[in-house]
């Protein structure tokens, strides 16, 4: 691998402190927290409100009374709402990968490319609010319709990873909102920044008062209100297996419907006909761009016997090949793990 070195003219992307969103205004919370850059610890890139159970309450009363209003505006309009949204993100692209960068190391080439897809996700979102929303059948009975037609749930959850800040959020919120619901969201504490800026697209696009609340913090703390609002209709999640397992079982009681997007154990197959120098480059992109973090990585490989080991000695060059370095650096294909806790996790797998 190549290695760089970090610069020393440094300036880190910075961010107003950060506050709660509930009901269209930013809000203090009782306690903040800081967060740092994974390239270099001993810089603070954002203060935040950590988010206690009545924030969460709150965000819950805004969202529930929103409802009827939101669901009730001409899906075109809602629409528009997204594709606003998109064309202020692409506008603030630089800063959102920035931001991207400073919360969990990302490559600054890898940031702005999330941030591409994230415009692309509130695009397509948009586009699919306007689409049918049902359909009619064949009755046996002239005298009867049959037809089904698709309504908003009510109040969704997002709860959202730190690994993709801006992208897994988009593909979170944008349906959800296009689609007539309200959101209280929930971000990794590590994407706070990220999570600050997206809230901000959606304000600037004009996003109603209670449509999307933004509540900051700590996961463990908030985890039971989260899941266990009476007003809560639908929860979407990306993490652990391990954390998707209680919020699973904490939403049964409640009878709440469950998205969870969970670890994976991600194989590629390489057979004794195929390319195997683009095989190789996509195994090593696979396992290691994102500096590995991410749920679709490629960890482990199924390769016939006849070919094993002309593809090892090309792994070994196209992994050789990735420039190790500064995440702010253009050149630079691998930056840091994004928090302490995860640089201890990989440490433990050694």
């Amino acid at each position: 691998m190549v290695w760089s070195v970090l610069t020393t003219d440094f300036e880190p992307a910075t961010t107003p402190t950060g506050k709660l969103y509930i009901d269209g205004a930013w809000v203090d919370a009782a306690e903040r927290y800081s967060r740092h850059d994974p390239a270099r610890p001993d810089r603070t890139t954002g203060t935040y409100a950590a988010a206690d159970l009545g924030d969460v309450e709150r965000a819950y009363d805004a969202a529930a009374r929103a409802g009827d209003g939101w669901a009730a505006l001409p899906a075109p309009a809602r629409a528009s709402l997204l594709m606003r949204a998109a064309d202020i993100l692409e506008r603030r692209l630089e800063e959102a990968a920035l931001r991207m960068v400073a919360d969990i190391g990302k490559p600054i080439r890898d940031a702005r490319a999330e941030a591409l897809r994230a415009t692309a996700v509130l695009r397509y979102h948009a586009g699919d609010a306007v689409q049918p929303d049902g359909e009619t059948y064949p009755s046996s009975d002239p005298g009867v319709l049959l037809m089904t037609r698709s309504e908003p749930v009510g109040v969704v959850c997002a709860i959202t990873p730190w690994n993709f800040p801006l992208a897994i959020p988009a593909w979170k919120l944008a349906p959800a909102i296009g689609l007539g619901n309200t959101v209280v969201w929930k971000p990794a504490e590590a994407a706070s920044g990220s999570a600050v800026l997206l809230t901000e697209v959606f304000e600037e696009a004009g996003l109603p008062p209670g449509v999307l609340n933004l509540v900051t913090g700590s996961g463990a703390r908030l985890s039971d209100v989260l899941v266990g609002d009476r007003r809560l209709s639908a929860l979407t999640f990306t993490g652990s297996v391990e954390v998707g397992d209680r919020i699973r079982v904490a939403a049964a009681q409640h009878r709440v419907n469950v998205q969870l997007e969970l670890g994976g154990k991600n194989p590629a197959l390489v057979l004794a006909d195929a390319d195997l120098d683009r095989a190789a480059a996509r195994i090593v992109a696979g396992a290691m761009l994102s500096t590995g973090q991410r749920c679709t990585a490629t960890s482990r490989i199924y390769v016939e016997e006849a070919v094993r080991d002309e593809l090892v000695e090309l792994v070994l060059a196209h992994t050789a090949a990735l420039h190790v370095g500064d995440p702010y650096d253009e050149e630079t294909d691998l930056g840091p793990v994004a928090t302490e806790q995860q640089l201890r996790t990989v440490a433990g797998f050694l």
